[in-house]
């Protein structure tokens, strides 16, 4: 249901439609049809005389206005066009293999914070590339990051705040999970913080630890808990579990989460090797003594 007063016409949301609005529709699409060669003559009067019908008889009604600004935006001799589509088509060719190049490129260093600054967003990638220029084709809503030739990683497109000066962040926590788990303490006042959890759970979760733990306990539970998604894959199961730990108005138990997410040691097989003994090694040694003795008598001969 649209407001008051507005309607769609094609494709598009319309409030009232200004006084020669429909008619510079229709004189821009007539010339744009006569610049593209058409014979138009008899339906460029036709759309006019609708046109001026439109806007004299002043029709308010939104669904009134929305037929008549769809059949400007639509009227083209479907006929005509079909004609003419005939008779190109066997001058058309393949479409080509490859997509064209429908992305910006760029060209972005790594810093020591592991990510990158592109367009007043910040984005982490994975600390391993920490110090490498990367290739990154910028696309509407994605960023695919190469190095040299080689794609590594595709990241989430993202936005700066609008009407303010402060930059965005596209963060994925495991980025940096390594380095927060050698100082833990460095959540607290991290920038993106707020963007760093993965699900709404993990900020709750924070949130409740800093109302009830000191700074530092808080902080050392919280990337605990980050590690732990990320170690076992149960990023959504974990979030479900914090979620009703905290519905019950209990603290999330890192150890008791650490216990319910262990590895199944049902699914892990008991591999056994057998090593070989170290006087096989004896016995290949006598057996190639011979055969050197023969290539020096041989030699000497």
């Amino acid at each position: 249901m649209l407001f008051p007063g507005r309607f769609i016409a094609g494709g598009m949301i319309y409030g009232a439609l200004p006084r020669g609005f429909l008619s510079e529709k229709a004189e821009r699409y007539i010339e744009l049809r006569r610049c593209l060669g058409y014979a138009f003559n008899k339906q460029a009067g036709t759309l006019r005389a609708f046109v001026r019908y439109v806007e004299r008889a002043e029709l308010d009604a939104p669904a009134t206005r929305a037929m008549a600004l769809n059949f400007v935006l639509s009227f083209g001799g479907a006929a005509n066009n079909r004609k003419r589509i005939e008779i190109e088509r066997p001058a058309l060719k393949q479409l080509p293999q490859r997509r064209t190049t429908d992305y910006e490129e760029a060209r972005v260093l790594v810093t020591s914070s592991g990510g990158f600054m592109l367009r007043r967003v910040f984005y982490t990638v994975p600390s391993r590339l920490i110090g490498h220029r990367l290739n990154v084709h910028l696309y509407d809503d994605r960023l695919e990051c190469f190095l040299g030739s080689t794609q590594l990683l595709t990241l989430r497109r993202g936005r700066p705040p609008q009407g303010s000066g402060k930059h965005g962040h596209v963060v994925d926590y495991r980025h940096v999970i390594h380095a927060l788990r050698k100082k833990p303490m460095a959540l607290i006042n991290l920038v993106y913080r707020d963007q760093l959890f993965p699900h709404r759970a993990y900020a709750r979760a924070f949130e409740a630890l800093l109302a009830a733990e000191s700074e530092k306990q808080a902080c050392r539970i919280m990337v605990g808990l980050l590690a732990l998604a990320h170690d076992r894959a149960c990023e959504l199961e974990l979030a479900q579990a914090i979620d009703a730990d905290l519905d019950a108005g209990v603290l999330p138990d890192l150890d008791r989460m650490r216990e319910r997410f262990k590895p199944d040691r049902a699914t892990i097989p008991d591999v056994a090797v057998e090593l070989v003994p170290l006087s096989a090694y004896d016995e290949l040694a006598a057996v190639r003594a011979p055969t050197a003795e023969l290539a020096l008598d041989g030699g000497a001969a």
